[in-house]
């Protein structure tokens, strides 16, 4: 979860209209028919929801009883009817498959560095200053 909140799937604004009629967001009047839109990268990186926001913190999702939070702010594939249909075999083909390969391989990253993976831009694939290339050593694991 901590991978997919730093890089979500999905970099674009889903645009969206104001409806039929003026809507309030805090101290904003949002006047009827402007074009919103919403980012799981921007809401991904609020230091408001996710304290310390640039550090990779697995820990995060566990409340102190060791049980996963469940998060609402937490959109890699969005949510609502703008939500990504192949979500849920997307988690099941990403669970099964790091399972997989943690349990067989050793992985090295010899050159990677964590500012290579900042993000640079928000189109609809996301842009990372080291254009998100990570090279890795991978070896069998030893039984």
């Amino acid at each position: 979860m901590e991978s997919l909140r730093m890089s979500p799937a999905l970099g674009t604004r889903m645009a969206r209209i104001a409806p039929g009629r003026d809507l309030f967001y805090q101290h904003w009047r949002i006047p009827a028919g402007t074009p919103v839109g919403m980012t799981p990268v921007l809401q991904h990186a609020d230091e408001a929801l996710y304290p310390d926001t640039r550090r990779f913190n697995p820990d995060r999702w566990l409340d102190l009883t060791g049980q996963p939070k469940l998060n609402k702010t937490f959109a890699p594939f969005l949510r609502g009817t703008r939500a990504y249909l192949g979500m849920h075999l997307a988690w099941a083909d990403t669970y099964l498959l790091v399972a997989g390969l943690v349990d067989r391989f050793d992985f090295r990253y010899p050159d990677a560095r964590a500012e290579d993976f900042e993000i640079t831009s928000d189109q609809f694939a996301i842009g990372t200053k080291g254009k998100g290339v990570l090279k890795a050593t991978v070896s069998l694991r030893n039984e």
